[in-house]
């Protein structure tokens, strides 16, 4: 059928089909367009997402380097406070051991001061006084013990 042969109606429908099929189409335009619109969007989104993340990864590879850098300088300075305990308890033993000899060289002292003192009290009491001339003087004291004894 030619179309100049075609009745109205037949006109009419061939005008509604092409004029729906021209809508459908605009329509579907329409929706792609604005589809493509999203979609772009949606790019530019996932693009921004993306640069921030990369950005956190950044940040975090940095303070995962600044944390051990952290927990190093954590293990010296307890590897340095146990050795610095360690001396302190050697010296706290040297300064036990020294406060010992300390007394015992005290005591002995004594004993050294009260046989001196009996000593003297026992030449200045038998009028030994060259005895106690000689104890007092510079001379080596083991020689007036020896005379003593003797």
């Amino acid at each position: 059928m030619n179309a100049r042969h075609a009745t109205p109606f037949t006109r009419l429908l061939i005008i509604t089909v092409l004029g729906c099929s021209w809508f459908a189409l605009s329509v579907y335009a329409s929706e792609k367009t604005q589809k493509q619109g999203e979609l772009k969007a949606l790019q530019e989104r996932i693009g921004s997402l993306k640069q921030a993340i990369d950005v956190k990864e950044d940040s975090k590879s940095q303070y995962t380097k600044q944390l051990k850098n952290i927990e190093s300088n954590f293990a010296n300075i307890s590897r340095k406070v146990r050795g610095s305990k360690k001396k302190i308890g050697n010296k706290r033993a040297e300064i036990k051991k020294l406060k010992k000899s300390r007394s015992k060289q005290q005591r002995q002292l004594l004993q050294e001061n009260d046989i001196l003192a009996q000593q003297i009290y026992t030449a200045f009491t038998l009028g030994k006084q060259e005895k106690l001339k000689l104890l007092l003087s510079p001379a080596i004291p083991l020689d007036f013990q020896a005379t003593k004894a003797a």
